[in-house]
C-alpha cells in the first residue's frame, strides 16, 4: 500500500507528523498550494487565493518553532474560510458581487482561534449570494 500525498492526510495524521517533526509547516502548506493550484482551476471553489500569506505564515511557524516556542494544537493545518465570515483585510461579500469591497477591519473569532492554534489558511472559499 502507497503513501497517501500530504494534501490527502486528515487534520488529525497532519497534527501527529507535524508535533512529532516529520513534515514542517511549509512542506504541508506546499503541498496543500500545488494541489489546490491543480483542481482549483475546475472547481473554483477557492475564490481568494492565500498562496504569499500561507507560505510566509507556515515559513514564521516553523521559525517560531526552532527558536523554542510551542505549537499549537493545529500546527501546519491547512484551512479554508469562507467568504461570509471577517478576515481582516479581505472582502466580507456574503458572495454578493456589490459587497466585494467590504473589506473586514478585524478577524471574526473564529479565525483569531485557528491561527492562535496554528491553522494555516490557505484561500477563502466561496458561498452562495
Amino acid at each position: 500500500m502507497s503513501e497517501k500525498p500530504i494534501w490527502a492526510l486528515s487534520a488529525t495524521e497532519l497534527v501527529k507528523k507535524t508535533m512529532n517533526n516529520e513534515l514542517s509547516a511549509t512542506e504541508v502548506t506546499s503541498a496543500y498550494l500545488e494541489h489546490i493550484k491543480k483542481v482549483n482551476p475546475e472547481l473554483n471553489a477557492i475564490v481568494d487565493a492565500m498562496s504569499d500569506e500561507a507560505t510566509a505564515r507556515a515559513e514564521d511557524l516553523d521559525r517560531a518553532t526552532k527558536a523554542g516556542e510551542p505549537k499549537g494544537r493545529l500546527f501546519g493545518v491547512p484551512v479554508t474560510i469562507k467568504i461570509n465570515v471577517d478576515q481582516k483585510g479581505y472582502a466580507t461579500s456574503n458572495g454578493v458581487t456589490a459587497l466585494k469591497n467590504l473589506i473586514a477591519n478585524s478577524n471574526a473569532p473564529i479565525v483569531d482561534h485557528l491561527m492562535s492554534a496554528g491553522a494555516i489558511f490557505v484561500g477563502r472559499t466561496n458561498t452562495p449570494e
